[in-house]
């Protein structure tokens, strides 16, 4: 049976702020955080998400340091809201 991957949920505030998952972090501790899950089997699969008005570059920098730690994917989460996706509510 197929080993199912963690998640990892990265996070750029609209101020910069890093997060992995929930817990608030710095660069130096987010490189670690990604060097120590990179040799896992499998490795976890993360998400990046950047507030709308964060600038790219420092969503760019969480890109980096990813690529940099090891971890071969990276998916981006988009809100739909952006994306014109209409999302009803119920009555």
């Amino acid at each position: 049976k197929p080993i199912k991957p963690d998640v990892a949920n990265l996070s750029v505030t609209t101020h910069g702020s890093v997060f992995w998952n929930d817990e608030r972090m710095g660069d130096e501790q987010l490189a670690q955080r990604l060097q120590a899950s990179a040799p896992r089997h499998p490795q976890p699969e993360d998400f990046i998400r950047g507030d709308r008005l964060v600038d790219y570059e420092r969503v760019a920098q969480g890109m980096a340091a990813t690529q940099k730690s090891g971890v071969l994917e990276l998916s981006f989460v988009t809100d739909q809201a952006m994306t014109g996706v209409s999302r009803k509510t119920p009555p």
